[in-house]
Parts: structure tokens; C-alpha cells; sequence
């Protein structure tokens, strides 16, 4: 009998029949490293109990050194290469519906709709965050926006305000010095120009000629100490 038939271990109903010549036979040749094989031997049943898979064969030689190089859990692919009846229980182990055949299948069960629903909550709950995420953006967009626009609007009107206060000042000062000023030389510059809103300015008749209406300015020239600078609208 070769050292293959030796170290082929037989699992019959997810129990690993460990009073076999072969089973002794390989418990005997790697006693040193049983701790670990011992482990992998466990998964096994457990993966072939959930699955409910009667019939199983497991290579020895390949399981010892899925033990050497796995010191954690081994993964279902990484167990499934160790199989040698592949095809027979590859129907049932990679048959999703099967895992819960075995006894704990109610429990596994749960488990995995425990799971799902718990991911299903999580994927809305960080659906709806990205909902409110996007409306805030919004939100504080245009917040923003209507805190630039006051300010800017507050800015303008302060500036008119000071260009506003300057001007009476002049105003305020000219008044105040006119008396001395009409008796001294002087230039007078006239802007012809009716002060009235735009929509009336563009549907009056002749607006231009009205504007230069006030051509009367030059007779300030009778004054011989003034002289005029008269700008005409045409």
C-alpha cells in the first residue's frame, strides 16, 4: 500500500473516522506537528458538517502542509484544494443554500440574515448621510453666497454714503466761500442735463434739444470776471 492510500483521510457525515489503519498510520508519522494538523482537521469537519456532505476524502500530505503554513483559520478555497474527491463535494460545498443543511444550519442561518440586514441599514443609513451631506453643501452655499452678497452691498452703500458726505461738505464749504468768490475771476463749467429717471429720459420727445435748452448758461458772460465753459448734449 502506497504512501498516498496511507495518508488519505475519509470524513463520513462531517466526522473524520479516526480508527482507520490509514488514520494511525498518519497520526503516527506527524505526531510532532499535531497540534496544528489537529486544527486543520477540525475546520474540516466543521466545513463538511455545515455543508452536510456525507462523503469526503481528504490528501494527508496536503493537509499537513496547510497546517505548516497556516497558523490561522485556512480559507474554504485553501481546504478545498486538500480534497480528493473534488467533484462530489465540490456540489454541495460551493452550493451557497447548503451551508445551512447541516446541524447548526439555523444558526448560520440567522447569522448571515443578521448580517445582510445589518449591511442593508448601513448601506441606507450612509445613503440618507450623503442626502443630508449634499443638501448642507447646498445650504451653505448659498449662505455663503448671501453673506457675500450683503457685505458687498453694505460695502457699496458705505462708499456712497462717504462719497455722499464728502460731497456736501464741498457743497457745504462752496456756500460758505461764494461770497468772496463771485467777486474774483472765475470759470464756470455747464453740463446741460435733466436730472429725471431713465425710462422717462428715452421716451421723451426731442430729449437732446430739452437738454440743450439750457444753453441760457452763457449769458453769465455778462459778468466780465467769468468766463464759460459750456458742454452741449449734441
Amino acid at each position: 500500500m502506497d504512501e498516498y492510500s496511507l495518508h488519505q483521510l475519509m470524513f463520513r457525515k462531517g466526522k473524520l473516522i479516526d480508527q482507520t489503519p490509514e488514520f494511525i498510520s498518519f497520526r503516527r508519522t506527524y505526531i510532532d506537528k499535531w497540534g496544528p494538523v489537529s486544527f486543520i482537521l477540525m475546520n474540516f469537519e466543521k466545513l463538511f458538517t455545515d455543508h452536510d456532505v456525507q462523503l469526503a476524502y481528504v490528501d494527508g500530505r496536503q493537509l499537513v502542509e496547510l497546517a505548516r503554513e497556516n497558523l490561522d483559520k485556512p480559507t474554504k478555497e485553501e481546504m478545498f484544494d486538500c480534497i480528493n474527491n473534488k467533484d462530489e463535494v465540490g456540489k454541495l460545498v460551493k452550493i451557497p443554500t447548503r451551508m445551512f443543511k447541516g446541524p447548526e444550519g439555523p444558526i448560520l442561518a440567522a447569522t448571515v440574515i443578521q448580517k445582510n440586514f445589518r449591511m442593508y441599514k448601513a448601506r441606507e443609513a450612509y445613503k440618507h448621510l450623503r442626502f443630508l451631506m449634499k443638501k448642507a453643501t447646498i445650504i451653505q452655499r448659498r449662505f455663503r453666497l448671501y453673506l457675500f452678497q450683503k457685505q458687498t452691498k453694505d460695502r457699496v452703500e458705505e462708499l456712497t454714503n462717504e462719497s455722499l458726505f464728502v460731497w456736501k461738505e464741498m457743497m457745504d464749504e462752496f456756500k460758505q466761500k461764494w461770497p468772496s468768490i463771485k467777486n474774483r475771476r472765475r470759470v464756470e463749467v455747464h453740463i446741460s442735463s435733466i436730472s429725471i429717471e431713465e425710462l422717462k429720459r428715452i421716451s421723451m420727445a426731442k430729449f437732446l434739444q430739452r437738454e440743450n435748452a439750457q444753453l441760457s448758461r452763457i449769458f453769465t458772460l455778462k459778468d466780465p470776471d467769468v468766463e464759460v465753459i459750456y458742454v452741449t448734449p449734441f
